[in-house]
């Protein structure tokens, strides 16, 4: 008889997870030192979900008065 591999489904992860991506929270970090304005540009490239939820995550009023002025 020949054994067959049997494959394991993988799970499938949703676009708009919530879970804060540590390496995005790693990224607006190192900007928010370096220059608040670019962290703020850094999350207009990110769903609204995700830029909310790293928001939250890095807990600075200056990046997130800045993003709030570049998305409305």
């Amino acid at each position: 008889m020949k054994k067959t591999k049997t494959m394991i489904p993988l799970k499938l992860t949703k676009k708009n997870s919530i879970n804060v991506c540590h390496e995005d929270l790693r990224v607006l970090m190192n900007l928010t030192d370096s220059n608040p304005a670019y962290a703020a540009k850094f999350l207009t490239n990110k769903t609204e979900d995700e830029a909310r939820t790293l928001l939250a995550a890095l807990n600075n009023d200056e990046v997130t008065s800045l993003y709030d002025l570049m998305v409305t």
